[in-house]
């Protein structure tokens, strides 16, 4: 990581902790922050078909339906912050 991301990270972290204390503590819905893990409702369809996918390719390396959330969230993250990098650029 070079400065430019320390930069990027530390600027999201502020947003983030004023977002929190402007809106968190008015209204309440962030009150769970703080705990390592949180719930995502999805909706069944597409549930069965991840667990569809982790049965039938176990080639993909998902052991579960959390692990592939959780990769396709990472993906998703990614791809949004390079793309907003190039823009910037």
């Amino acid at each position: 990581m070079d400065d430019t991301d320390h930069q990027y990270f530390a600027f999201i972290n502020l947003l983030f902790r004023s977002f929190h204390n402007v809106f968190g503590q008015k209204f309440g819905w962030l009150s769970g922050l703080g705990r390592q893990y949180r719930t995502v409702k999805l909706p069944s369809k597409m549930l069965e078909a991840i667990e569809t996918l982790i049965e039938k390719h176990p080639e993909c390396g998902y052991s579960s339906k959390a692990d592939f959330v959780k990769d396709a969230v990472r993906h998703h993250y990614c791809w949004h912050v390079h793309k907003i990098r190039f823009k910037e650029e």
